[in-house]
């Protein structure tokens, strides 16, 4: 039996198993693709198959003013540019050419600066150069928080946040107490009590340094951290972002074959076209035949109740503290 690797295979697959072409099947294409988009939400919110746990690497990207001219390749790296009429002031991170235009990414001086102003000039502190602003494009620091894919689900942590000053280690660092102390020989200790140990002392840390606070929300595809953006990251360092993720079916094509989706898509559009058959309730076709749509809808009821049940009883994970 072949397999299903498309949406337009899936929705042929669920009207055959309705009966057609056998049957004239009153469900319009429109209907039949909203009917599958609901069964495939429903499928991603509460099915373990429809996730997967991942670690996603993420660069911390700087603000971007794009001038009017290529004047801002004359900037200098480093240097403090000031907006005329906002009196924002930032530090450059790098220019470069866009055409007949150019680029300067910046860093904002701090957080409580306000920002540039599109038309309004900036002045470079050590170049004396000057250029009129076109557009502002804003990074993660100075919006203060990551965009994020519409297939985010939920996540867990970010990790880690490095010090500035990458010198420095924490007390609690594993590989700092290791050196330190020449604690473990890994080639005869036992694993056991090296596990053990290093998540002891992950719980120290966690206790006495916390971890950096998180606030996300699926249907703003935006992480929020709770932290001094200005003062805690640079442009250019990579944050490690924990987190579940819906597994795209344009991608992982396999999901399409799913058997319990197929059944309670196939439901659902059983559902809507005894709804659409419903609306000629008691009129009476050639030959006496009746539409007898209440029918078809009492019968997906209960195939959608049975459904989820099943859903819930044998394919939902428990319960789990999970941020998002």
């Amino acid at each position: 039996m072949a397999r299903i690797t498309s949406k337009s295979e899936f929705k042929e697959y669920c009207l055959r198993k309705l009966g057609k072409p056998v049957i004239q099947i009153n469900i319009d294409d429109t209907q039949v693709e909203d009917r599958v988009d609901d069964a495939f939400e429903y499928y991603r919110d509460y099915h373990y198959d429809a996730t997967e746990k991942v670690f996603l690497k993420h660069e911390i990207t700087g603000s971007t003013l794009n001038l009017t001219t290529t004047v801002g390749t004359e900037f200098t790296d480093g240097e403090t540019i000031t907006g005329d009429t906002s009196g924002a002031t930032a530090i450059v991170h790098s220019t470069k050419l866009d055409g007949t235009t150019s680029d300067i990414v910046y860093e904002m001086m701090t957080n409580s600066t306000p920002p540039f102003q599109v038309a309004e000039t900036i002045t470079g502190g050590t170049s004396g150069k000057t250029g009129v602003i076109s557009s502002v494009d804003k990074g993660d620091i100075e919006n203060g928080y990551l965009t994020t894919s519409d297939l985010i689900t939920g996540i867990k942590r970010v990790i880690p946040l490095y010090e500035r000053d990458q010198n420095v280690k924490s007390f609690f660092d594993i590989r700092y107490q290791m050196h330190l102390n020449d604690v473990y020989n890994l080639q005869s200790a036992e694993m056991l009590t090296y596990e053990v140990t290093q998540s002891h002392m992950q719980l120290v840390n966690d206790m006495i340094t916390g971890r950096v606070p998180i606030r996300f929300n699926r249907h703003q595809n935006q992480l929020h951290l709770d932290i001094n953006w200005a003062e805690e990251l640079n442009i250019g360092e990579y944050l490690v972002i924990e987190c579940y993720r819906y597994l795209d079916p344009t991608v992982y094509q396999d999901v399409w074959n799913d058997r319990w989706l197929k059944r309670y898509a196939t439901a659902l559009i059983k559902k809507q076209w005894g709804e659409n058959l419903s609306k000629y309730s008691g009129i009476q076709m050639p030959g006496g035949v009746e539409f007898n749509g209440q029918r078809l809808i009492d019968e997906s009821n209960e195939e959608i109740t049975r459904l989820e049940e099943e859903m819930s009883s044998s394919y939902e994970l428990p319960v789990d503290f999970m941020v998002g």
